[in-house]
């Protein structure tokens, strides 16, 4: 639960506090946007105490769609409904993933290793922010609106995607989890010494 609230502030101090439209698009959306949409969903299943990820998934799809509804009428409240969806099943679709992967993380005996929960959704994220960026500047050179809308909702589907193989391959994905980990930040990786 606590870890959750702090997700949620980290995401958005970073989030309201970022400095320079290309690092906010490329860097610091991707980054801070998925820890502030699934801070509020740990926050919702800790209280719950809601172990199981079929359980959990319900709360971070509602948080990713929030998340959406809420960046589409602060800032692109002007573009029409056809894209108030896709960015509300982007996000949708993104904080499932994160909390997909959370869930997989909780097996590891050190805590830290939760930090990465997020890291496959801002992989996704990043690629369609550059994505989406690209099309605008190639806007009025070609016709890009059908490009950019085929590119969002590709990104939802990778980010979904992703969720079922993690769902489906736990095992390989906990294997992989823990080869990067122990590659990375090997006294992270290790069990604790049994009894």
């Amino acid at each position: 639960m606590l870890y959750g609230g702090l997700l949620f502030l980290m995401g958005w101090a970073g989030i309201l506090f970022q400095r320079g439209v290309l690092r906010q698009l490329i860097v610091g959306a991707p980054l801070f946007e998925e820890l502030a949409k699934l801070g509020p969903a740990l926050v919702v299943v800790g209280l719950l105490r809601l172990r199981p990820i079929a359980l959990r998934l319900p709360f971070a799809w509602a948080s990713g769609a929030a998340f959406g509804f809420l960046e589409h009428a602060l800032t692109y409240a002007e573009e029409p409904p056809l894209y108030l969806g896709l960015r509300v099943a982007f996000h949708l679709a993104t904080c499932g993933l994160s909390m997909t992967a959370f869930t997989l993380l909780e097996s590891f005996a050190d805590a830290r290793v939760r930090w990465g929960a997020t890291l496959p959704s801002s992989l996704v994220h990043a690629a369609n922010n550059f994505g989406a960026l690209l099309f605008a500047i190639l806007d009025g050179a070609v016709a890009t609106g059908l490009a950019a809308t085929a590119w969002a909702l590709m990104m939802s589907a990778t980010a979904l995607s992703l969720t079922a193989i993690l769902l489906v391959e736990k095992e390989r994905a906990l294997a992989f989890a823990r080869r990067i980990v122990v590659r990375f930040v090997p006294a992270m990786g290790r069990e604790p010494p049994g009894p």
